[in-house]
């Protein structure tokens, strides 16, 4: 039977533990624990303003709470409230926001290490989009220069071909020359010497006879 009872209180105490609900203690005052739902009891702790604790029972305007230590006692209901206050809730925004800014602040470095080494790409971007620009003005210059070198070089390949036609022309004329001096020296040496005979002739033609000796 007494197994039955312990068994029995054991699923009491579990089940309290189980529904118990969390309050906190409200107010900027400290509130007193008691063995009994009733102000002449022993007091056995000091709630402070934000505590947690875990409401088990409530009787009138009593309320049995267990503290964080596993402590448990009685105290007054009108003193605790379902939501943190608005100090508590302040201490623990503040302590998240140091904790996020203590996370964000190896991101807020990265991040400005990051926009440095944008910056510097950028930077080099627009670098390399100039030497690009001038490279291509350069590239288009060339393709005009070799456009007028092909155009003279075809001028001077053409030229080339007509000093050499010239050229072989003038050798050619050269040479008809020659011939047309050396025919030309030959008829006069023919026509001196034509002369010559035909002046031998005639003189020898129109010169007197001598006559014969009478003693022939």
């Amino acid at each position: 039977m007494k197994r039955l009872v312990y068994f029995c209180i054991v699923i009491l105490g579990f089940a309290l533990t189980v529904w118990a609900d969390t309050m906190y203690v409200g107010g900027s005052i400290k509130i007193m624990v008691r063995t009994a739902p009733a102000t002449n009891r022993k007091i056995i702790s000091m709630l402070n303003t934000g505590q947690q604790v875990d409401v088990l029972q409530e009787e009138g305007n009593w309320a049995r709470v267990r503290l964080p230590d596993g402590k448990e006692g009685w105290a007054l209901s009108q003193y605790l409230t379902a939501s943190p206050p608005a100090r508590l809730k302040l201490e623990r925004l503040e302590a998240e926001h140091q904790v996020l800014k203590a996370k964000s602040a190896p991101l807020i470095k990265e991040n400005q290490t990051l926009k440095t080494d944008l910056e510097q790409l950028e930077s080099e971007l627009a670098d390399s989009q100039q030497s690009f620009e001038s490279l291509e003005s350069a590239h288009e210059a060339l393709k005009q220069d070799a456009s007028e070198y092909l155009s003279l070089k075809a001028k001077f390949d053409q030229l080339n071909r007509q000093m050499e036609e010239q050229k072989q022309f003038i050798e050619t004329c050269e040479g008809e020359l020659v011939s047309l001096e050396r025919n030309r020296n030959i008829r006069w040496f023919l026509s001196g010497a034509g002369v010559l005979v035909v002046g031998f002739i005639i003189g020898f033609s129109t010169r007197p006879k001598r006559r014969r000796s009478s003693l022939l």
